[in-house]
């Protein structure tokens, strides 16, 4: 029915804000421990693997 789908088209346009805030929001994280997550990748590069601690050294 014509109200189905109204109503169809209201959760779709609702779930895809949501994606987009959490989409920009997982982007603007990144962005802003960059540094961090660019040490740690160069860490993991070299030893493949580290703890707990190396971790909270880095972070």
């Amino acid at each position: 029915s014509e109200y189905s789908e109204k109503v169809a088209a209201r959760i779709d346009e609702q779930v895809r804000q949501i994606v987009e805030h959490c989409h920009d929001d997982a982007r603007r994280i990144i962005r802003e421990n960059r540094v961090v997550i660019d040490r740690l990748v160069e860490l993991l590069i070299e030893k493949e693997t580290i703890d707990g601690q190396e971790f909270r050294q880095i972070v």
